[in-house]
């Protein structure tokens, strides 16, 4: 079993698709050696947060733009109404035009200013511009991303298709 389960992640791992966490992570300056990176930190919902922090940051899980990758949905627009933008992590965070979701989208860009001490005159406009911003004005740690992905953690819990990504 352990054999053929090596073959399995090696014949993915050629394929395009499992390349793709690994170029996502880069572009996001986020090293692919850290992918087990908040192992040890303590918090009451650790699990739930490391993983909608994982969806998020390899731009997977219940987003249109991935399930149509997939072939698992016909379109990949996205579902708030009042928006047509192409549903992905990114839009769905920081784009979405929807006026509600807009208004919770600019408590979580204010709440990352804060916490980071961003510049208020900053756009955040992706996960990029944020770990970009954290960079320049608060060192990268690994309490700080875990901040961060507890930021998106609640967001995605409290605002968004009831908690799903």
């Amino acid at each position: 079993i352990t054999n053929e389960v090596w073959e399995n992640w090696g014949r993915e791992w050629r394929n395009i698709e499992g390349r793709r966490s690994s170029q996502r992570l880069r572009s996001l300056g986020i090293p692919t050696s850290s992918r087990h990176m908040f192992h040890g930190i303590a918090d009451p919902n650790h699990n739930a947060i490391v993983t909608t922090w994982n969806r998020v940051v390899l731009d997977v899980g219940n987003l249109n733009r991935f399930l149509k990758s997939r072939r698992i949905s016909r379109s990949n627009r996205c579902r708030q109404s009042g928006c047509a933008g192409s549903e992905d992590a990114d839009h769905i965070l920081f784009n979405c035009q929807d006026i509600e979701h807009a208004s919770h989208q600019q408590i979580l860009k204010n709440n990352i200013k804060n916490d980071f001490r961003i510049p208020s005159g900053l756009c955040l406009l992706s996960l990029k511009d944020v770990l970009s911003a954290m960079s320049e004005v608060e060192t990268r740690t690994t309490e700080n991303l875990f901040r961060l992905a507890k930021l998106i953690h609640n967001f995605i819990t409290h605002h968004h298709d009831k908690g799903v990504i």
